[in-house]
């Protein structure tokens, strides 16, 4: 999903974390940094999928109940749907990792996959809702996949940084600056 954008892409790329032991110290901060941020997007992706797909999924529940929902019935149910899924860990810092021009992107990119507003999905007929559980789905495997990767990529630099500490390749007073 957000594997388009060049920062994304560079990071997930297998070069990047190659030959980490001949890059400066400065380097790996950088490179630990971008991945940080990069993570955060991504979590923020996935959560906004999650929340979508929790959506899409009652609807289906309550329709395959016999129940017909409109606008207002879903947004009222929006609280109950959302609290039910896994609790995204507290704090801000999606506030201080993501601008808000990177969030908006991101939000746009679930909407735009989602194919409808939230209103819509009330009024959405059967086919609809499906193709686009399905699309949400596929989108949220995808990016869980990259986060992997991701994480991959965040421990082989953190490693590298650990061992030349361990080995006094780095200086402990460094630590204060990065």
């Amino acid at each position: 999903m957000s594997g388009d954008r060049p920062v994304i892409g560079q990071i997930l790329g297998d070069a990047y974390a190659s030959d980490l032991e001949t890059r400066s110290l400065q380097e790996l901060r950088d490179m630990r940094d971008g991945c940080d941020e990069v993570e955060t997007e991504l979590s923020y992706s996935r959560r906004l999928l999650q929340g979508r797909i929790d959506i899409l999924r009652d609807e289906a529940v309550r329709r395959r109940e016999g129940t017909i929902s409109s606008p207002a019935d879903l947004v009222s149910r929006l609280p109950s749907i959302l609290s039910e899924g896994p609790q995204a860990p507290r704090g801000n810092r999606l506030m201080r990792m993501l601008a808000p021009a990177q969030m908006e992107a991101v939000e746009q990119e679930v909407e735009d996959l989602l194919g409808m507003s939230l209103g819509d999905i009330a009024t959405a007929d059967g086919p609809a809702l499906d193709d686009a559980l399905h699309r949400l789905e596929e989108a949220e495997r995808e990016v869980s996949r990259l986060r992997r990767i991701l994480h991959e990529r965040l421990d082989a630099i953190q490693a590298e940084m650990a061992r030349r500490y361990r080995d006094g390749e780095a200086d402990v007073d460094s630590l204060l600056k990065g």
